[in-house]
């Protein structure tokens, strides 16, 4: 009879001390689901003298563009430069979409992020293909993913 309450006690005390952190684990592994599966919608790019594609070969997400009315030789030094560091600060940028979502999310995310080293590559190209810039970025390797893990 000792052992069984003993027994009782201990499987109380496991399911109520590991029930969050199997639905804590649940939860990420959902939204890890979601971030292999996600496709991004560039039809806000239509109209405009660009190609954009997309690729999601989780955890490396890969964006390509290509100018579609602008030759690589008809781009000065100085927009050649501007490009690069817009390209390097792009992928960056992403992490603010996370910042509005809630606590759980954040923290399922930044988890995510760090652990399967999520990267994105940009690569821009000029009308008949040239190679303008690429930049490739680890997405917990940014500045403002710090800000981000401190939120939860």
């Amino acid at each position: 009879m000792r052992n069984l309450t003993l027994l009782l006690i201990v499987s109380f005390l496991a399911l109520y001390f590991g029930y969050p952190k199997y639905q804590d684990y649940r939860f990420t592994e959902q939204v890890r689901e979601n971030m292999r599966t996600e496709t991004v919608d560039i039809k806000a790019l239509e109209g405009l003298p660009i190609k954009a594609e997309v690729n999601n070969n989780y955890p490396q997400i890969e964006m390509r563009f290509k100018f579609k009315d602008v030759a690589y030789d008809d781009l000065t030094a100085a927009l050649k430069k501007t490009m690069r560091q817009e390209v390097k600060s792009l992928a960056c940028r992403n992490l603010k979409n996370i910042e509005g979502q809630n606590l759980q999310l954040i923290k399922a995310k930044t988890k995510i992020l760090e652990e399967d080293k999520v990267s994105i590559r940009i690569i821009v190209r000029g009308q008949a293909g040239k190679h303008i810039t690429e930049h490739t970025q680890v997405l917990s390797k940014c500045a403002n993913f710090a800000a981000l893990k401190q939120l939860v």
